[in-house]
């Protein structure tokens, strides 16, 4: 039948075709959002396996005494007088169990040859492996910042599983340190550059472990006696 000239035919009405979610603005955003998470996760990855490798392919431990000669910089947390014949130094990460375990014979040490040793502390925050190392570091620049170095290097060993930014505030405190420039000190991060250093040095010197201890070429490597470290000093300082 054919259709009259005023007639019109029934419009067809065709179903709305779905929008796939990532074409909607929403599922756009989501994209973009996981596209930076993705890039930022690998570029932290890249970074992790960066370190670990400067760490496992250190160079030679052959230590002269021109390295330890140049390992003094006027930054450095130092015990004991500049010009001493022997040079004793600590490559340490406040987290560390065997930096701990080793503290009190360090102290010792410091104890009984303070007035003859120049005993050295250097940053080796292993990050990887102690996620508070870096932050116990800068704690030890902020307290040094007020010449309390070394009781902070106290308290963060004594207490090595506690090393949250709180319990280092508190520590603080409890040394008689100004908060409120202790607190800015954390949070403007200041000293990393100097950490960094300290870590960079170390992976130089062919360092790969915590503690590695230093005195004048002589290497000691993880945790040793007493009489170990002693017998190393005693001969240097009768040469």
């Amino acid at each position: 039948m054919e259709l009259d000239n005023n007639q019109q035919p029934d419009q067809i009405v065709r179903p709305k075709k779905n929008v796939s979610w990532y074409k909607k603005w929403w599922g756009v955003l989501i994209l973009i959002f996981l596209m930076i998470f993705l890039i930022l996760l690998v570029a932290f990855g890249f970074f992790i396996f960066s370190l670990v490798k400067q760490i496992s392919s250190g160079s030679s431990n052959n230590i002269t005494q021109g390295d330890i000669n140049s390992i003094i910089t006027l930054d450095d947390p130092t015990y004991g007088p500049r010009d001493a014949k022997v040079i004793f130094v600590e490559f340490g990460d406040f987290q560390c169990p065997a930096c701990a375990e080793s503290y009190p014979v360090v102290k010792q040490l410091m104890n009984n040859y303070g007035d003859r040793v120049l005993f050295i502390f250097k940053d080796f925050p292993l990050i990887q492996l102690h996620s508070q190392a870096a932050l116990a570091a800068l704690a030890g620049q902020c307290a040094k910042e007020q010449g309390n170095f070394w009781p902070m290097h106290d308290k963060m060993y004594q207490n090595n599983t506690a090393l949250s930014e709180t319990n280092l505030k508190t520590y603080a405190l409890q040394l008689g340190l100004n908060g409120l420039q202790f607190g800015s000190c954390m949070s403007s991060a200041k000293y990393l550059d100097s950490i960094q250093s300290d870590f960079d040095l170390g992976i130089k010197l062919g360092i790969d472990l915590t503690p590695t201890f230093l005195i004048n070429h002589n290497i000691i490597r993880g945790t040793a006696p007493l009489t170990e470290f002693e017998k190393i000093i005693v001969a240097e300082l009768n040469k």
